[in-house]
Order: structure tokens, then C-alpha cells, then sequence
């Protein structure tokens, strides 16, 4: 079951390394005042594999195991399940800290105001309810930099072609695409939507585990 293995490797071994290494990388320079090499792609590899960190999964299933295994064997807990029970907590510190404010940090350090950048929003027309689009801008979801949106783009107020959505300007800070939206976000939504609600009741109401012993099954 290697592809078993390797998915469980990297959710719970892999991402959560890179996760801690890419914090570590970044704040301890600029602890010091000095913007770390390859600042941009190593917090859009962070912004990535955050949503991938499953060290809480994997305690749950330890536990899980753990008890079961109790009426057939004598479990004895070793450091390293302390050391797993603990990681959880501060994981859970380290994801509280939101990543995307170190690139103001970044400005700051760099002397750099952000009304400075290529294509940078220096002031907003006060239009009563508009939205982003309407105003004619697209933001990146990696770094939260706000752009106006180029002559390339959909035309104003319109939502973006697949065409324009190949062709999105990079942003000026990080090199993300940016967009007027996130793109296909109803049509995830949706999908999501279905899906949970086609799961919900078997997840609910359908057994989870089935043991059989020399004794029977249960």
C-alpha cells in the first residue's frame, strides 16, 4: 500500500516540515532585520502546504489504534507519543500566525512603501456599493497585494473569460497571478456543497468499523 504510505508521509511527516522550516526560514532574518533569499517562493510554498498539515489526523487515528489494540495487547506508550500528543498544540500556535503580513514587514525592511510597487492602488474612489471588479481591480491570494487591473483583463465590471484568466497579470510583489475573483469559485462551492450533502447521512448513520476476532465479529 505505497501510495498509501506516501500521501500519510507527506500530510503528516513532509508538509508539516516544510511548514515549521519555512516559518523558521523567514521570521529568524527578519528577527534581525535582514530579508531572507527567495523570500517570495518560499511563502507561496508555505501558503501551499499549510492547508495540507494533518498531524491531528494522524493522532486521532493513534488513538484510535491505540484503543482497540488495548483488548488484544499490551500497549506501552513511548516518548514519541507524548512528543505526537503535544505537536498538535503548537502547530496549532505556529498556523495562528497569519504569514502574509511579513511581506509589509518585507516593505518596511526593504524601505519601500507599497503605493511605490508597479501597478499599486494609491487611493480608491469612494463609490457607494461598489465592489472590487467594479472598481477595476484584482488582488493576489498569496501576498493580499491589490492591483489596478490591466488593459489585457476582461472589460470592466465584467467577469473574467477563461482566456483573461490564462492571460492574469503577475503580481508585482510575489509573481502570483492575481484576479478579480477566485477563479470557478461558485462552481467549487457548489461541487463541495453536493458532495458533503450526498456524504452527510452514510457518514452519519452507516457503521465505521467492523472487528472480527476468533470470538466473532462486531
Amino acid at each position: 500500500m505505497w501510495p498509501l504510505a506516501v500521501l500519510v508521509a507527506c500530510l503528516t511527516i513532509v508538509f508539516p516540515f516544510l511548514d515549521l522550516a519555512a516559518v523558521l526560514y523567514v521570521t529568524a532574518p527578519m528577527r534581525l532585520g535582514v530579508v531572507p533569499p527567495a523570500f517570495s517562493p518560499v511563502l507561496r510554498v508555505l501558503q501551499l502546504v499549510r492547508p495540507w498539515v494533518m498531524i491531528e489526523v494522524l493522532l486521532l487515528g493513534v488513538v484510535v489504534t491505540a484503543t482497540k489494540l488495548a483488548s488484544r495487547a499490551y500497549v506501552i506508550p513511548e516518548t514519541a507519543l507524548f512528543a505526537l500528543c503535544t505537536l498538535p498544540f503548537m502547530l496549532a500556535v505556529v498556523m495562528a500566525f497569519e504569514p502574509r503580513a511579513l511581506w509589509h514587514i518585507r516593505e518596511t525592511l526593504d524601505g519601500r512603501e507599497r503605493d511605490n510597487s508597479p501597478g499599486s492602488v494609491t487611493t480608491v474612489p469612494a463609490v457607494p456599493f461598489s465592489s472590487a471588479m467594479d472598481l477595476g481591480l484584482v488582488a493576489c491570494r498569496s501576498c493580499d497585494c491589490v492591483a489596478r487591473r490591466e488593459s489585457t483583463e476582461s472589460s470592466r465590471g465584467a467577469l473574467p473569460t477563461p482566456q483573461a484568466r490564462a492571460a492574469a497579470q503577475p503580481c508585482s510583489r510575489c509573481g502570483a497571478r492575481m484576479h478579480p475573483r477566485k477563479p470557478d469559485s461558485l462552481m467549487r462551492t457548489q461541487a463541495l456543497l453536493v458532495a458533503a450533502a450526498i456524504l452527510y447521512l452514510p457518514a452519519n448513520l452507516l457503521p465505521v468499523l467492523h472487528t472480527v476476532t476468533i470470538l466473532g465479529s462486531k
